[in-house]
């Protein structure tokens, strides 16, 4: 009998396991995610042709289906200098989620002193 109860406390602690191990995994993803769309939008940046750009800070909003972007701008380059071409230095873009269930794409992006020169 002894053996038997050994053998379910091993299968409960496995049971409890996977969950924690697959909810720990979810949280580490969901804390990494913003540094990995950060470097993702600088290196999409720094490869238009002619121009140099980059990106300070990315913030995700899973919940709300938004980013903020913080610190963006794009210059143009010539020989060996830069000349500034966009600033943004705040953008906030968000998707609607109902439209989204249905098949469409509805956004919003809110930008603060946008500055196109």
């Amino acid at each position: 009998m002894t053996l038997k109860t050994n053998k379910n406390r091993g299968i409960k602690k496995k049971r409890y396991l996977i969950p924690l191990a697959l909810i720990v995994a979810l949280i580490a993803f969901r804390l990494y995610l913003p540094i990995l769309v950060k470097d993702n939008v600088n290196k999409v940046l720094a490869d238009i042709p002619g121009y140099y750009g980059q990106v300070e800070d990315i913030d995700i909003s899973l919940i709300r289906g938004a980013y903020v972007i913080n610190g963006m701008y794009l210059n143009k380059v010539n020989a060996k200098t830069q000349i500034p071409f966009l600033k943004f230095p705040k953008t906030d873009i968000s998707i609607e989620w109902k439209s989204l269930l249905k098949g469409h794409i509805v956004s919003e992006i809110l930008m603060t002193d946008p500055e196109i020169i």
